[in-house]
């Protein structure tokens, strides 16, 4: 594709210099008959360098958007994990906590379930571990953090407590902890990796 910007370029070039032969040079007889004959030889300079500034602009148009399109064209597709994680958005997760399983104290950690939407659900059943490093950077995200925090602590089922207490306020989580979301699931990834499983019963990853 850059090639044919490139051929573009020398071919409408090749048609301007034969509008005026050479910059200081009179326009050559008969060449555009009522056109360029009417330009004295300043303002055919003037003309012939608007002109070449034109034919560079389109050229380096072109080799951008060839490039563009050939930087789309070598893409890798989307897994279908990053696909449902790409959904993911923090005004349409829905959560809810419970009590662990055999707690009789409801005031200690909760376990998250995700009640909505369906891809959110979906993708908290997966049991993909790249998962957990694909929503890393939706927690920088203001409109996304919150529903990429609330799956990570479905999924690890950690500071269940804190989703408990936010859940009915994400505004006022984002305030709190929203700065340090990342650094704060960065560190316990790089902490456990090579040590996280997937408990296909319990449908969350355990640290071995």
């Amino acid at each position: 594709m850059p090639l044919l910007a490139t051929d573009m370029y020398e071919t409408l070039e090749r048609y301007v210099w034969s509008l005026h032969g050479s910059e200081d040079g009179p326009p050559p007889p008969g060449s555009a008959s009522g056109v360029t004959e009417s330009y004295s030889r300043g303002s055919g300079r003037a003309t012939l360098r608007a002109m070449k500034g034109v034919v560079l602009g389109i050229a380096l148009a072109a080799c951008s958007n060839a490039t563009e399109t050939q930087q789309l064209g070598n893409a890798k597709p989307l897994t279908e994990t990053q696909r449902l994680v790409a959904t993911l958005r923090s005004d349409t997760i829905g959560v809810a906590t419970m009590r662990p399983p055999g707690s009789n104290l409801a005031v200690l950690e909760r376990h998250v379930i995700i009640i909505g939407p369906a891809e959110a659900k979906l993708l908290a059943e997966r049991g993909d571990p790249a998962v957990l490093d694909d929503l890393l950077p939706l927690l920088d995200d203001p409109d996304r953090a919150w529903a990429a925090e609330v799956v990570f602590a479905k999924l690890t089922q950690s500071d269940g407590k804190t989703i408990d207490v936010y859940m009915t306020r994400p505004d006022e989580w984002w305030k709190t902890f929203g700065p340090g979301a990342r650094s704060h699931r960065q560190r316990w990834l790089d902490e456990h990796r090579g040590r996280i499983v997937w408990n296909a019963k319990s449908r969350v990853f355990e640290v071995k």
